[in-house]
């Protein structure tokens, strides 16, 4: 059964919130790192599944695009932790699929 769901930290800061079911994070959803920043938003089926934006701890965009199975997977764009572009284009399971001198492979998992 899916219903809306918010998970607390045993200090009380907010962790998830969003769908679940079955016990899973599924549907819409956020994670929160500790300090209360947002982490994740995005799409969920048990992990990040389907389209999302990852964030650095300060802030700032890492990766918005396709996520399989917690991976980044399919269209998606990586940034550096200052802003900067690193890879526009596709991925597969986590790595980016460009040419072996520009290697970024493994950064999201």
């Amino acid at each position: 059964m899916y219903m809306d769901y918010k998970e607390y930290r045993w200090d009380g800061t907010l962790a998830y919130e969003g769908g679940i079911k079955n016990g899973l994070y599924f549907g819409s959803g956020r994670v929160y790192y500790p300090d209360g920043h947002l982490m994740y938003e995005g799409e969920f089926n048990g992990r990040q599944h389907g389209q999302g934006k990852l964030y650095y701890e300060n802030g700032n965009l890492m990766y918005s695009g396709g996520f399989c199975q917690g991976r980044a997977h399919g269209t998606g764009i990586l940034y550096n932790i200052d802003g900067s572009l690193v890879f526009c284009g596709e991925f597969d399971k986590g790595r980016a699929l460009i040419e072996p001198e520009c290697t970024v492979t493994n950064f999201i998992q």
